[in-house]
């Protein structure tokens, strides 16, 4: 068996430290520890970017793999600074609203609004919030929610939550009683959308609104 070989001296390495050796026998011990001191900081700053990068997958990775509150709510305890925290909150609004926690849901819209003003979805948590007041049921709440469906539909009508703000607006004054409205607001849309994927659902709703003035108009 041949003995194993050595490696080779890496040449530049050792010009590398025959360079700094030089430089401090020129500028003396206070130097050294001004470049010590930059390689400590260059040395923390490198170690903090790879947690903060290993912290991101793993937060990526349970909020992938979320399901319940608690799986959410861990995450929120976790990252709480993180890029995944506001999503961890909007699904957790979600998930409460889609179990009929309507009040809990509106707190964590609220919640998420106030925290990420300027986040990227901050438009689906405006909705979302509606879509929880709408939920209480009440006549009051009926026409807050109406009203707010209204304004979002107005302030966003190129966001691809546009129509649904509409329906809503329309799903609320239907509530209410105010079937005319309602059908009024289905009409225009369908007008205004044409090519429009929801122009069909519309369509539909203004179709079902419809009969149900046809039973409530007395026949002659």
């Amino acid at each position: 068996m041949q003995a194993q070989k050595k490696p080779l001296p890496n040449v530049q390495h050792q010009n590398d430290i025959e360079a700094l050796k030089s430089w401090i026998a020129s500028h003396g011990s206070h130097a050294v520890t001004a470049v010590l001191a930059v390689l400590i900081v260059l040395a923390a700053l490198h170690l903090i970017h790879s947690r903060a990068s290993q912290r991101e997958v793993e937060a990526n990775r349970r909020l992938a793999t979320a399901q319940s509150a608690s799986d959410f709510e861990s995450i929120l305890a976790d990252f709480a600074k993180s890029d995944v925290a506001p999503l961890a909150r909007l699904a957790l609004a979600k998930l409460n609203f889609d179990n009929a926690n309507y009040e809990v849901a509106l707190s964590q819209y609220e919640q998420y609004l106030a925290q990420w003003p300027g986040h990227a979805m901050k438009q689906t948590a405006e909705l979302g919030r509606v879509f929880c007041i709408e939920a209480r049921g009440q006549t009051d709440a009926l026409k807050e929610a109406a009203a707010a469906f209204a304004a979002f539909a107005a302030a966003n009508p190129d966001d691809s939550l546009a129509p649904q703000a509409v329906f809503g607006q329309a799903r609320c004054l239907e509530q209410l009683g105010e079937l005319t409205q309602a059908r009024a607001i289905y009409e225009d849309f369908v007008t205004s959308h044409p090519a429009s994927p929801w122009t069909i659902r519309a369509e539909e709703l203004m179709a079902a609104l419809q009969r149900r003035l046809d039973r409530a108009t007395p026949q002659s």
